[in-house]
């Protein structure tokens, strides 16, 4: 059964718990497969492994397709929305627009990183794959800290989340400003800067709409209530 008919089906049938139990889903689901293909990616690119950036461009190709679809679908579930449950409607449209642009920045970048392997253009330097590297570490422990808190783990507090979430564009914003200094001094080529401005950017997006998804999903959980509350309602 299609996606969008399911969720509409949990809404008529079982009621909002389900039908929250399901978009979460939806948002880890779309968090492990950044974690994944963000790694096989950034491994496969600074080792010179063909296979692995082959599968990631699958992972990110199949991610794109998936919520795009799912954004594309979204009419039938929120005109039901609408007319019940204009607030849950509201949330479930940014949900998918942010689920949709994260997944589009996934494959962008990929497929960015994969044409330039293909096509053996020169890697990048030691103090890119450095940087890179570390901003990395911070990039994981910012997907643990965010399925934590979807997953209500209590060590996983929403402050440990926005920290990493301003730690990151703090990175990206230095990164930055280090690559127009690399510049300035004839340290890369025109491709070179073009990949890196490219991950810069798609990362940056990656890291806004992956905040925005756990927010929403964490919205959306806080308005969960029993099949008994939400039939009573139905019938007021």
């Amino acid at each position: 059964m299609n996606g969008v008919y399911q969720l509409k089906n949990n809404l008529e049938e079982d009621g909002l718990d389900i039908f929250y139990s399901t978009c979460s889903i939806y948002v880890l689901s779309l968090i492990d497969a950044i974690s994944l293909t963000y790694s096989l990616c950034f491994e496969g690119f600074f080792n010179n492994k063909k296979k692995l950036i082959k599968l990631a461009v699958v992972g990110a190709g199949d991610a794109y397709k998936k919520y795009r679809q799912i954004k594309k679908n979204e009419l039938e579930v929120v005109e039901w929305l609408n007319i019940n449950l204009p607030e849950v409607g509201r949330l479930y449209i940014q949900l998918t627009g942010s689920m949709n642009e994260a997944a589009n920045s996934l494959n962008e970048m990929t497929v960015s990183f994969a044409n330039h392997f293909y096509n053996s253009h020169k890697p990048f330097n030691k103090e890119q794959v450095k940087e890179i590297n570390l901003f990395e570490v911070l990039f994981s422990k910012y997907l643990y800290k965010g399925i934590g808190k979807m997953e209500q783990e209590k060590e996983n507090t929403l402050d440990d989340f926005i920290d990493l979430y301003n730690r990151l564009l703090v990175s990206v914003k230095k990164m930055n400003r280090n690559h127009v200094y690399r510049i300035s001094n004839d340290e890369v080529s025109q491709r070179n800067s073009a990949l890196f401005f490219k991950f810069l950017k798609e990362v940056e997006k990656l890291i806004s709409e992956i905040y925005k998804m756990v927010n929403l999903s964490l919205e959306m959980q806080s308005l969960s209530f029993s099949g008994a509350s939400y039939n009573a309602m139905l019938m007021d």
